[in-house]
């Protein structure tokens, strides 16, 4: 496959981040975690497999191994929201290292995307220190034995008929800007 490799990094195409594929049974199974380095994103179209029409949506660029990658989210999900990876991804900064990686949801089909924050230690970082006199009071939220109560917020939702804020089929809006 290395003619391959060759054509593709002559023509600056970029591969796809494969996060989970379908077995010989049909079923969806994960790749396993990817770490990866969030360069940047840009906003394009994909074809749909499913209803067969081009969506709007989000490319990230990403690099992993040394090698660039992208991974497309569109802007909704099917129900018509905002898809929850782009909500994720959305707040993290660029050249941040993340974990994504497929999970499977116990007792369905489905699946989602796990996004983890990968860690940085810094020269200063005195995480490894066994005592509590280094902390200010909320640093005990950082523990593993720590866990908040889970908040959840009511969002409104308001509804208008006004869709203005949809692309329309002639925007001009490359389908894979990298």
């Amino acid at each position: 496959m290395q003619n391959a490799q060759k054509y593709l990094a002559k023509a600056n195409i970029i591969p796809l981040l494969s996060l989970a594929k379908r077995t010989d049974d049909n079923k969806t199974i994960g790749t396993g975690p990817h770490k990866v380095k969030m360069l940047k994103d840009a906003e394009g179209k994909k074809l749909n497999q499913q209803i067969g029409k081009k969506v709007d949506g989000i490319w990230f660029l990403m690099e992993e191994n040394g090698q660039k990658v992208k991974y497309f989210v569109p802007y909704l999900n099917e129900d018509g929201q905002v898809h929850y990876l782009l909500e994720r991804l959305g707040t993290v900064p660029e050249d941040s290292e993340i974990i994504l990686e497929y999970k499977t949801r116990k007792g369905t089909f489905r699946g989602y995307i796990d996004v983890q924050m990968v860690e940085t230690e810094t020269p200063n970082d005195d995480s490894h220190r066994n005592d509590d006199s280094h902390r200010n009071d909320d640093s005990h939220r950082n523990d593993d034995n720590y866990r908040d109560e889970e908040i959840e917020e009511e969002i409104p939702i308001i509804e208008t008929n006004d869709d203005s804020h949809r692309d329309e089929d002639n925007t001009k809006v490359p389908d894979e800007p990298f």
